[in-house]
């Protein structure tokens, strides 16, 4: 099955539709270009006559980057003819909302339209004293000021301004001088954001009950913000002008396009904590069916497909076209294990991740599944311990994807459209709550089941389970929060045929608050799995010690034979970890019972030297001399895997980690580990743990998250991505 098929376009790359949109190869691609965009942009134009000239990526840069400069492309427009038009008694766009003022159902004059606007400023921008009554957050005014100049400038119906008030808004942005606007108080109506934005018309016309923030987080009046900007003195809208400023829902908009990228990026990096949670599950040993053939070949959801195809490339496995052909098997003991080009050599088993050099090499075609486990009969597929929010999970998240996307096409349509009545923000609203829920409840599972795999594998998880009970809150505040609020419209005026509210600034707002949830659900789940690999990674890496130790010893004192063991066949230390190839498949009853007892002793609980007993009892019960096996006992081998088994424990009590390489098992998920330990996470668990909470952690995680620090590490998991996809 080529991949290509998957994205429902050619190798060739995207194909144009009939009104002129691009639409991406693949979505997740998609993402890591709007990721480049708001890391990279220093200057966003916005009045050009496209569809797609303001993209989502450009106003979010514009919402949270103070220094990126806005410039505008456009024609100018007039301010004449509004006055002529209210004059002949011909009824205007965007007079509907202010009908119940007037006596006509008109407005007949310059001074009543000016009137009408004052008594729109009827919400509470800010109370001193009173941290429940609280400004829009400026970042979302940045953003609907570029969006409300996009609009104007691209003179959709009869929005035409003159070019000051357009300069004075792209210079309120580029000299980072920001109005306060209400935040409660808006329901989206068919006039649009006509609370907020009446704040911006009286800005221009230096009403000082208009109040805005500078850089330096001063309050200033709207007189001396526009002496800030050039204009000595207030501009005299016409009143065209001021209906055009107050009549559209470009915050609503441009709230909902800020949340169409966070969404985009939280997908993308729920997508890639359930690749680090499928690299734990697999840890033991079997084969997890990820992901399942007869649901992979059946499904047209492209999405779902470029999900798999994601994640596949991540876990640094074969693309979905060679899925039919192979399996995979790991190794608690020997990490991933791969065929070489003949099933009949002697070497037929490599360890896949360990070179000479310590580079990943590159996977030889795999042998069929029959084939696989024909020679590695210790490897059984447990289907109780592979789940469906295991097997399935891509499916599940590619399926929230293609909503997220759908949602983010549409929003990004109408932050380029004329912005009347804001129809197409409350669904898309809906819809991201729905996928934003659907995402934090397959989180919340997979940490349930990784509090039980903790459990089973008797693993520290103290940490786990608190963070178990965390998620499960969230999760409830998400499923709250999911409900529509379509249904909750109220009507405004006097006139029930001009009833219609979209809500779209509500219903943005709420998925602004799952949006916060769902940052968090990421939080504390990635410090969670971070936790959880590391604790593998220091079992694996004692029981690579302990077994290597004992195989020296066994040679050493001439009984290796009996365990089926040669000189040759022990592998040295290789960096940092050691390795022990086996020449032979049939392993030997007496070293396989060996191996069983280095795998049930834990380092977390018990010391090393503990095992000695049981391994000499394997040894008697398979009638190995008593001289030989004292030699063993007291064999310098044997105490030198011991000594490395107490250095690596001591140095983890530390808090250090030399001696371990996160990155060593699969190479596609460590700019994630990496993100989580460079923002100064800590195991949770040593000598100071009693001094540390988990909920420190977990807020150094979401401060990176919501401050983008992340963005980096995650566009590091596209590395080669084109030649994969």
């Amino acid at each position: 099955m080529d991949s290509s098929k998957h994205l429902g376009h050619s190798s060739a790359g995207p194909s144009p539709s009939a009104n002129g949109w691009v639409a991406p190869r693949n979505h997740f691609v998609r993402i890591r270009d709007m990721m480049l965009t708001v890391e990279k942009s220093t200057v966003v134009f916005v009045g050009r006559a496209d569809p797609a000239a303001l993209t989502i990526e450009q106003v979010t840069c514009v919402s949270r980057n103070l220094h990126v400069k806005v410039s505008i492309l456009g024609i100018d427009c007039g301010a004449q003819g509004e006055e002529e038009l209210q004059g002949e008694g011909r009824a205007t766009n965007g007079t509907s909302a202010v009908e119940p003022l007037q006596t006509c159902n008109q407005a007949s004059s310059a001074t009543e339209t000016a009137e009408s606007i004052r008594f729109l400023t009827a919400g509470v921008a800010s109370c001193r004293g009173l941290r429940t009554i609280a400004p829009l957050d400026p970042s979302i005014t940045r953003a609907a000021l570029a969006v409300r100049t996009n609009t104007l400038l691209n003179g959709y119906g009869r929005h035409e301004v003159r070019w000051e008030i357009l300069h004075a808004f792209l210079k309120l942005l580029n000299q980072r001088i920001t109005p306060q606007l209400p935040t409660r108080g808006c329901i989206s109506a068919s006039g649009g954001d006509l609370l907020q934005l009446s704040y911006l018309a009286r800005l221009l016309k230096g009403q000082p009950n208009v109040k805005l923030l500078t850089e330096s987080g001063e309050e200033i009046e709207a007189l001396e913000a526009l002496r800030s900007i050039g204009l000595s003195q207030p501009l005299n809208l016409q009143p065209k002008e001021e209906i055009a400023i107050v009549n559209g829902t470009s915050v609503s908009s441009a709230l909902a396009a800020t949340i169409c990228y966070d969404v985009n990026v939280l997908a993308l990096l729920a997508t890639l904590a359930s690749v680090l949670f499928c690299e734990i599950i697999q840890w033991d040993g079997f084969e997890p069916q990820f992901p399942e053939d007869l649901t992979t070949s059946v499904t047209m959801h492209p999405r779902q497909l470029e999900t798999v195809d994601f994640m596949e490339f991540v876990l640094r496995r074969p693309s979905l076209s060679q899925l039919r052909n192979c399996a995979f098997c790991h190794s608690s003991t020997s990490g991933w294990l791969r065929s070489s080009s003949s099933m009949d050599s002697s070497s037929d088993w490599e360890l896949h991740g360990r070179e000479s050099n310590g580079e990943t090499p590159t996977p030889s075609p795999l042998p069929s599944h029959d084939t696989l486990l024909k020679g590695v009969e210790s490897v059984k597929v447990d289907l109780d311990r592979a789940p469906d929010l295991f097997r399935c999970c891509a499916n599940w998240l590619g399926e929230q994807v293609e909503g997220i996307q759908a949602a983010t096409e549409a929003v990004q349509m109408e932050i380029n459209s004329v912005n009347f009545q804001g129809a197409f923000i409350g669904p898309m609203m809906e819809i991201l709550r729905s996928a934003i829920y659907a995402l934090g409840k397959l989180m919340n599972y997979q940490l349930i089941e990784l509090a039980r795999y903790v459990e089973k594998c008797n693993l520290p998880g103290e940490a786990v389970h608190g963070a178990k009970i965390v998620m499960g809150s969230y999760a409830c505040e998400l499923s709250y929060m999911a409900h529509p609020l379509g249904k909750q419209s109220q009507i405004s005026d006097m006139d029930p045929d001009n009833a219609y509210q979209s809500l779209g600034f509500l219903s943005g707002c709420k998925t602004a608050e799952a949006v916060t949830t769902l940052q968090l659900m990421c939080a504390t789940s990635l410090v969670a799995l971070c936790q959880v690999y590391d604790l593998q990674l220091l079992e694996a890496s004692a029981f690579e010690y302990l077994k290597y130790g004992v195989s020296r010893a066994a040679v050493c004192n001439k009984f290796g034979s009996a365990l089926g063991i040669k000189e040759e066949d022990i592998g040295r230390f290789n960096g940092s970890r050691p390795t022990l190839g086996t020449a032979d498949h049939e392993t030997p009853k007496v070293f396989t019972d060996l191996l069983e007892v280095l795998r049930d002793y834990s380092p977390f609980h018990n010391d090393a030297r503990s095992i000695i007993p049981k391994l000499e009892q394997v040894l008697k019960d398979h009638g190995i001399e008593e001289q030989l096996i004292k030699g063993f006992r007291e064999s310098k081998e044997l105490e030198g895997g011991f000594h490395e088994v107490d250095r690596m424990m001591n140095d983890f009590n530390k808090h250090v980690m030399r001696n371990i390489s996160a990155g060593r098992r699969c190479k596609g998920i460590y700019p994630v580990y990496s993100f989580v330990r460079k923002v100064g996470t800590k195991m949770m668990i040593g000598k100071d743990f009693e001094n540390r909470v988990p909920g420190e952690d977990v807020g150094r995680v979401y401060e990176a998250i919501c401050g983008g620090e992340m963005a980096g590490n995650l566009l590091a998991a596209f590395h080669d991505i084109q030649n994969h996809l």
